[in-house]
């Protein structure tokens, strides 16, 4: 029995590795929340899914990863807090952008994106 333990951990820490590792191709965008109120809806549409934030905190970020396959497209977000909504486009998705990241800056008076890849 005691031969087995050994093989199993490896495989188990090799998978965990994976899996952690996948994190750092796969695309992000993350919203950061400089309005002074918090966001009550967050929402990025691409060609080829949705991302529903869930609300942003005053000074706070959130981020989630999409899907490596998307067609040709902007990023079309909407935001909305109780003073203020934001709607709009910004950058440009394509299929396999590996390790892109996409930062979009919301304040009261506009909506800011920077990508890096």
């Amino acid at each position: 029995m005691n031969r087995y333990y050994k093989p199993i951990f490896c495989v188990i820490i090799v998978l965990i590795t994976l899996y952690y590792a996948s994190f750092s191709i796969m695309p992000k965008i993350t919203i950061i929340n400089q309005s002074g109120e918090t966001l009550e809806r967050a929402e990025v549409k691409l060609p080829n899914s949705r991302l529903d934030f869930a609300p942003v905190a005053i000074d706070g970020n959130n981020a989630l990863y999409y899907d490596i396959k998307q067609q040709d497209g902007t990023y079309k977000y909407r935001f909305k807090a109780a003073g203020f909504k934001h709607k709009g486009s910004c950058g440009y998705v394509t299929s396999n952008e590996i390790t892109k990241r996409v930062v979009i800056t919301v304040s009261k008076e506009k909506v800011h994106c920077d990508e890096t890849q």
